[in-house]
């Protein structure tokens, strides 16, 4: 086993606001875990992190398998003693259309991932973070979590979820020096706004279609770095504080968060 300080483990870091989270633990001198699917994707991102220097390893999962799940944090618990920090960043889009009109399989698959697959790494993550004394949860969630937009019904419903969840395991997990937190990262650059972009129109509904182009062609996306740089925050002894909080980068000002002046916080 490996004894290394901190552990952090992202769960869907290979793209967007999952990678960047797992390039910015790393830079701070994390040994960082990411978590995915496609080997492919997950090589490429432990050897940018090595290639500058950091400390990376990969572990393929489908993170809404609870066999594939419990097997990562065993093989954590094996190789390091247990993780510190925890990032849950994995999520699927799911359909988009009305509700009544969604096959039960699509809404069973979306769920296993987005809710599912979130708690089942809370749930195998815990007992690690106890051994080591505490950690800390950090699980990326939705502004649709608390807005009707229709169609995206099913996505909305599992973020929902996601925030409710994290209100339970902070209270429940607290006590055990485990900190759990959310965040509503707002509209970022990541590639499932541009799945939602490459829709039909008639698909989506014209309006929300010409919304999300809109964000992009009016450079309203935020980039995933900024995001990365409040789960660094959250992942620190700066933020003990906080617990069962879920909020924007720029609630996270007013709890203490000091962001770098580059970010906007609209």
């Amino acid at each position: 086993m490996e004894n290394q300080e901190s552990v952090a483990v992202v769960a869907g870091g290979t793209r967007g606001i999952g990678r960047a989270c797992a390039l910015a633990l790393a830079r701070r001198g994390d040994k960082v875990v990411i978590a995915a699917r496609t080997q492919e994707n997950l090589e490429n991102i432990v050897r940018r992190i090595q290639e500058e220097g950091g400390r990376a390893h990969a572990i393929r999962a489908d993170l809404s398998l609870p066999s594939d799940v419990m097997a990562l944090f065993r093989d954590i618990d094996e190789r390091f003693g247990g993780v510190r920090w925890l990032v849950n960043c994995a999520a699927a889009l799911g359909p988009l259309k009305p509700l009544i009109g969604v096959d039960p399989e699509e809404w069973n698959q979306t769920m296993a991932i987005n809710l599912t697959g979130t708690y089942l790494c809370c749930r195998y993550a815990a007992p690690g973070m106890i051994r080591r004394g505490g950690g800390s949860i950090v699980n990326v969630t939705s502004g649709l979590a608390l807005r009707v937009l229709s169609p995206f019904g099913v996505y909305s419903v599992s973020k929902a979820g996601v925030n409710i969840l994290t209100r339970y395991l902070a209270e429940e997990l607290g006590p055990s020096g485990i900190r759990v937190n959310a965040i509503s990262p707002g509209v970022v650059d990541t590639s499932m706004q541009e799945e939602i972009r490459t829709k039909d129109p008639l698909e989506i509904g014209e309006e929300v279609h010409r919304r999300f182009v809109n964000l992009k062609e009016s450079g309203q996306l935020r980039p995933p770095d900024d995001v990365a740089q409040l789960v660094l925050f959250l992942t620190s002894a700066e933020s003990n504080h906080l617990n069962g909080q879920i909020g924007r980068l720029s609630d996270y000002v007013a709890m203490g968060w000091q962001a770098p002046p580059e970010i906007p916080l609209h």
